[in-house]
């Protein structure tokens, strides 16, 4: 029985949704949504909150709704600035990795470029978040392929896990303006989660916020990734997301 957290990422705390469930045989259930709150300072806090979560587990999925990998191309490319050329003709090349074409042809729309503003930051403090659970347990592996391990970490996409989850008639008018603190937000959010309620057994009550909803999605994406129903690397692929990463959808 895997205990599966689900975070939805960003550099201030109120921003950032958490969910946890445990992942049995029988499916997903002993549910937790929470986000942060101004007073928590964003790493130090999530840090805490998973190291105590994690404390009595032997199998952990981390589900991180943010960039964990570099394009190739810009990690080769940005040692060499200021002042000289880069072997770079395709700027998309530089700026997306693999698993993000992979992404954009699997969904028909494509993610956030990790080097854009904001979801740069996002990502920073992403690595941030892993460098300070490390420090507490070396364990925590950022994983490219399916395989087991004590403490996995894995890049997720919230939008591209409902897409997979839904009917493809209602993906669209679903996924489409959830986010915010409007009530028409609010109101497409009760749609989305009804929805997804139909499609997995066990979710909780809709949570406050699209980030705790997000955080949510996290989660089924961890349980996708575990009952093997996520798009995973070709062997073209693998080399690919062995450096940059994989989001798995």
């Amino acid at each position: 029985m895997a205990l599966l957290i689900g975070i939805d990422l960003a550099t201030k705390a109120p921003k950032v949704g958490v969910a946890t469930a445990r992942h049995t045989a029988r499916g997903l259930r002993d549910w937790s949504v929470r986000r942060g709150t101004n007073g928590d300072d964003t790493v130090p806090w999530l840090a805490g909150l998973v190291t105590e979560l994690v404390s009595d587990a032997d199998d952990v999925v981390l589900a991180i709704d943010a960039p964990l990998g570099w394009p190739q191309a810009m990690q080769e490319g940005l040692p060499k600035i200021p002042g000289a050329t880069i072997a770079v003709t395709d700027p998309d090349h530089f700026f997306q990795r693999e698993t993000d074409r992979a992404t954009r042809a699997l969904l028909g729309r494509g993610v956030l470029e990790v080097g854009a503003n904001l979801i740069a930051r996002t990502a920073f403090t992403a690595l941030a978040l892993l460098e300070a659970l490390r420090r507490e347990d070396e364990r925590w592996t950022v994983m490219s392929e399916r395989a087991p391990g004590p403490r996995r970490v894995l890049e997720v996409y919230p939008y591209g896990t409902a897409h997979q989850l839904l009917p493809e008639a209602e993906r669209k008018p679903l996924l489409t303006g959830y986010k915010g603190a409007s009530d028409k937000a609010r109101a497409q959010r009760t749609k989305l989660h009804a929805a997804l309620t139909e499609a997995v057994t066990g979710l909780p009550a809709l949570p406050a916020t699209d980030h705790e909803l997000d955080a949510l999605l996290c989660c089924l994406g961890a349980s996708r990734y575990l009952e093997g129903e996520c798009h995973s690397p070709s062997r073209e692929q693998q080399p690919a997301a062995d450096r940059e990463g994989w989001i798995w959808i």
